[in-house]
């Protein structure tokens, strides 16, 4: 196919946005970056029920440059039929309304295969995967995305079962962060409402597999360390508990002013989880890495992807007293935490959004 780009890119997807999962992020950073890189962006997305009132530039805090335009859809999650059939339907239906309303000639960019589907015969479409079914779920899959200009993976997990699948046409291409958030000087502690002295700190939601519930475990374990706190970020919680600070949940353009104030920066995905272990491309990781700050994680082969034992501290996963012993090794050991954090910083250069769109049109 020979196209001339970057033209025109609508990305069709169901999700609720603003939501305040992490895949909100990529949908919006990703908008405004193939907007930075020369294209005419239209987001298009369902009209759902949305307990955020900000719209997405604001709550995402990215730039008015690109549109957006909300379809009337059935929404039967907001109903709370949150089953996978309806889910399912729901963006058959989506889908359907999108063709309807029309979508400007060019690229279709979506991480639906019922919507890559529907556009793959009128326009060139980019599926973007971030995890694959197993059983009839990844063979319909396969299926619904034969067709497709180009399927972009956040690993090469994700990449290799795509293949697996027969699915041909591929590009591994992780998540991002905008460098503009991490500019500028970083808020004092006390109006975040964080502590001084040593500070570690975890920011993602509360997903067993993400790691929260093992750093909340690991506290204990740090001992008589009374300059040292732990810091959640993200989590159902608000409030102290001894060492441990509960922030609850914060606008995704906030975060970055959390991440640069703490010493140590903490990745605990667990084991035993197909998407923990294979397919996740954590946007809070390089976001830690832009930071510029020390990371201790999990070794994992997900995150083996991006960072190396020179890289950052790895530690097993699921493992609450090496998380612990490593906390407290980077908090006395200076040196090494500096190093850590410098290694972080220039790790962090490859992996902005538009370097990841760039990557992407430049593969068409």
């Amino acid at each position: 196919m020979i196209m001339t780009l970057p033209g025109s890119i609508s990305y069709v997807t169901a999700a609720r946005m603003p939501t305040e999962k992490a895949h909100g992020v990529s949908i919006a950073h990703m908008c405004a970056a193939f907007a930075a890189e020369g294209a005419r962006v239209e987001l298009v997305v369902p009209a759902r029920r949305n307990p955020i009132s900000e719209d997405i530039f604001s709550y995402y805090g990215v730039p008015r440059t690109f549109s957006v335009r909300m379809l009337p859809a059935p929404d039967f999650v907001g109903r709370g039929l949150a089953h996978p059939f309806f889910f399912f339907i729901q963006r058959l239906l989506f889908a359907r309304a999108a063709k309807r309303a029309g979508i400007a000639h060019g690229i279709v960019y979506t991480r639906e295969p019922e919507i890559a589907a529907a556009f793959s015969k009128t326009h060139a479409v980019v599926y973007e995967a971030h995890r694959w079914p197993r059983g009839l779920a990844g063979w319909l899959t396969a299926r619904l995305i034969r067709n497709c200009a180009l399927v972009v993976c956040n690993s090469r997990g994700t990449e290799a079962a795509v293949r697996a699948a027969g699915v041909k046409r591929t590009l591994v291409a992780p998540n991002g962060f905008d460098p503009a958030q991490f500019e500028g000087p970083v808020p004092p502690r006390a109006g975040l409402g964080l502590p001084g002295g040593m500070l570690a700190l975890y920011a993602g939601s509360d997903s067993s597999w993400k790691g929260a519930g093992i750093v909340r475990e690991a506290v204990p374990l740090l001992g008589a360390m009374s300059a040292l706190s732990v810091a959640v970020v993200g989590g159902r919680r608000a409030g102290r508990d001894g060492a441990l600070v509960e922030i609850g949940r914060v606008k995704p353009d906030r975060v970055p002013a959390y991440l640069r104030s703490a010493d140590i920066l903490l990745l605990p995905n667990t084991s035993g989880n197909e998407e923990s272990e294979r397919f996740t491309s954590p946007v809070k990781l390089f976001e830690y890495l832009a930071a510029g700050k020390a990371v201790i994680a999990s070794d994992l082969p997900s995150i083996r992807e991006i960072l190396g034992p020179d890289d950052a501290l790895l530690v097993p996963a699921g493992n609450a007293a090496a998380l612990a012993e490593a906390v407290a090794r980077l908090a006395v050991d200076v040196s090494y935490r500096a190093r850590l954090g410098g290694r972080a910083a220039a790790l962090a250069k490859a992996y902005t959004w538009r370097a990841r769109a760039a990557r992407i049109l430049s593969s068409l």
